[in-house]
């Protein structure tokens, strides 16, 4: 410069401002943060679409297929847990879905319970379906059950699903059913089973199973509550009288009249899921129980089950809502109960299950002896003094004959008259099930009626119902005739 004071003008300044204009890099516009990438195993699995054969294949086969693809992939990015998406698949979501998804599926896997996003949840049980991601179907259906406790809040419907998936894979995978003995299909088989074979189980597992099946929530009950054990006794007691009548007098069982027959029907394994059938011309016959079986021929199934609603059951519900509603009335409980919807069979059963709880109580009350401890010398002492009294030599011809005694009869009007109708048909060989529907009872229940009241005069049994018809035991004839002329007079 020839002068120190000349000038200097800077093309990167503002002589007015003073301001310096440096150079500074212009951002890249085609550039996204790293977090928006796409992983290379999702394209990867994504291009499985698009190639020639999967234009051909099924959508089952191409979930399969990407899902063991990317089986083992993990990842960590935000999702939306108000994602909305019917019968999901891979295919089916865009990539921030999908990425979402496997962190949500990397969450599960290491121990976590992540937030339920149905259509997450779905699509990690149509992996599971498919044994995708686990090493034998054993684990896949451990998993599956856990999914059951650990999404509770999944919906009635999806968690409907589950569980009739749970059981068509124990099925499908030939897994021994005891894996799922306490899944709801087992316990209703179970429960079925129980009342169906009522007279070979105990009077446990008899309730246990009418609560299992009854629409009616007895266990809810402000009476069952209070009186827990007289409502189990009367309930069993009932159903096993209503069961015995069906059997003696009708075609059809009281379980058939409830629950209907068990019918075989053509069936889709996993309906409404995405599985891909691996086997599709196999040939088996699968035993769930006696009651529950599946055969496939040619790869096409069946099912012999109980179909129908198979949680609670109406009928029986209303049969137990009315033994409710009939031993409140009869315990002078505070809350009367309505019943409807019950026959005639019914009630009559009901009442004579409470009769002979009532006639139990009594004879316990009767039987309940107690014996003061300070006494029993005196006892003794009178006993001996009876004995020697009794004693005689062999030489002594002064025997003394004591009174025949006689037993003591019981007091008039031990009958009522439907029970002396009835007695009377059976001794004299006329209709004795004509006597009992005038009385509006059974032939059973009033067979058993006379035994208890007459119990206590003979010490025995007097109709014998062990066979097709009650019959009166030969030995007790006469009497029973001398006992009805006088309950006639």
């Amino acid at each position: 410069m020839d002068n120190e004071n000349d000038l200097i003008v800077d093309p990167f300044s503002d002589s007015e401002t003073g301001k310096i204009y440096t150079d500074l890099p212009l951002p890249h516009r085609t550039s996204r943060p790293a977090q928006n990438e796409t992983p290379q195993m999702i394209m990867d699995m994504r291009s499985l679409a698009y190639t020639s054969e999967a234009q051909w294949k099924t959508s089952a086969w191409l979930f399969y297929t990407q899902g063991t693809f990317i089986a083992d992939y993990d990842d960590d990015y935000p999702y939306d847990t108000e994602f909305v998406r019917y019968y999901p698949t891979y295919r089916d979501l865009t990539v921030p879905q999908l990425r979402g998804y496997f962190s949500w599926r990397t969450k599960l896997r290491n121990g976590e319970i992540p937030p339920l996003v149905q259509p997450y949840l779905l699509l990690y049980i149509y992996e599971l379906i498919n044994c995708i991601g686990t090493e034998t179907p054993e684990e896949a259906l451990s998993r599956l059950r856990e999914l059951e406790y650990c999404y509770t809040d999944a919906g009635q419907a999806l968690l409907g699903n589950l569980s009739s998936w749970i059981t068509d894979f124990t099925v499908n995978y030939g897994l021994s059913p005891e894996l799922i003995s306490d899944s709801p299909d087992m316990v209703f088989d179970r429960s079925l089973l129980t009342l169906i074979e009522y007279d070979k189980h105990s009077d446990d597992e008899l309730f246990l199973a009418i609560k299992n099946l009854s629409a009616y929530s007895i266990d809810e009950s402000l009476f069952v509550m209070q009186y827990q054990d007289d409502f189990k006794a009367a309930a069993v007691s009932a159903f096993r009288e209503l069961s015995s009548f069906f059997h003696s007098h009708r075609k059809n069982t009281l379980c058939d009249k409830y629950f209907g027959k068990p019918v075989s029907k053509q069936y889709q394994m996993f309906a409404s899921a995405v599985y891909y059938n691996r086997q599709p011309l196999r040939n088996c016959e699968v035993v769930l129980d006696p009651i529950h079986r599946y055969s496939c021929v040619n790869g096409t199934w069946s099912c012999e089950k109980y179909y129908g609603n198979r949680r609670r059951n109406k009928p029986l519900g209303l049969f137990m809502r009315a033994l409710d509603s009939i031993m409140r009335e009869r315990y002078g409980f505070r809350y009367k109960l309505t019943a409807d919807g019950i026959t005639r069979h019914e009630t009559a059963s009901i009442n004579a299950a409470l009769d002979r709880l009532e006639a139990e109580k009594r004879r316990k009350e009767a039987a309940r002896v107690e014996i003061d401890l300070s006494l029993l010398g005196s006892i003794r002492k009178a006993a001996d003094l009876t004995r020697d009294s009794l004693i005689v030599d062999e030489d002594d011809t002064d025997i003394v004959e004591l009174p025949e005694t006689v037993p003591e009869t019981q007091s008039e009007n031990l009958l009522t008259l439907p029970e002396i109708a009835f007695l009377r048909a059976l001794t004299e060989g006329t209709d004795y099930e004509d006597a009992a529907r005038n009385a509006g009872s059974l032939p059973s229940l009033l067979a058993d009626s006379v035994n208890e009241k007459l119990f206590d005069s003979f010490g025995d049994t007097v109709i014998d119902f062990s066979g097709d018809r009650p019959e009166i035991i030969e030995d007790y004839s006469d009497d029973i005739r001398i006992l009805l002329e006088r309950e006639e007079k």
